[in-house]
């Protein structure tokens, strides 16, 4: 289980941000905690990017 610092990134404790993975290309919508399934030979990693289009909390904007 992976959990996100939403206030951290900026964000309000209830966002769904779209969250792309670079490795394999797939984008999802997470929340506070989000279940990662590793599996060697097919998804042994994920490179993750969290985006947002709006600032939240007074945290800067970023995508």
């Amino acid at each position: 289980t992976v959990s996100l610092d939403m206030p951290q990134l900026g964000l309000d404790w209830d966002a769904a941000p779209s969250v792309h993975d670079e490795l394999t290309g797939e984008t999802y919508h997470w929340g506070r905690t989000n279940y990662v399934r590793l599996t060697p030979g097919r998804t042994p990693a994920h490179v993750l990017h969290v985006g947002r289009s709006t600032p939240q909390n007074g945290g800067p904007a970023a995508s």
